[in-house]
């Protein structure tokens, strides 16, 4: 059975807003925008890697030809990642906290 990403999604917002509304009613903690960004991001380099990991470069003689390939992974994980993050902060997580 294979989900479609937005349910996927759709539930790693729903979790995460249940934990934030959480912590306001449990421990009175009304976290930020800052800290719900933070948050937010690392959830979607984690979203990033699980959907399509870029393989890593193998360090060879050349240094600069390995420092070269590790930014290109990276900067694809960092691309993906931001499209994420505003997917999932602008349809998920500002309506449900009211943020938006």
């Amino acid at each position: 059975m294979d989900l479609p990403v937005e349910w996927i999604l759709g539930i790693a917002a729903a979790v995460l807003t249940a934990l934030f509304k959480f912590l306001a009613s449990r421990y009175g903690w009304n976290p930020g925008r800052a800290v719900i960004n933070i948050v937010l991001f690392a959830v979607a380099i984690g979203f990033a890697l699980f959907f399509g990991a870029p393989d890593l470069p193998v360090f060879g003689d050349d240094p600069g030809a390995f420092l070269s390939a590790l930014i290109e992974a990276a900067s694809a994980v960092v691309g993906s990642a931001s499209l994420l993050y505003n997917l999932i902060l602008a349809k998920f997580i500002y309506p449900r906290l009211g943020l938006a």
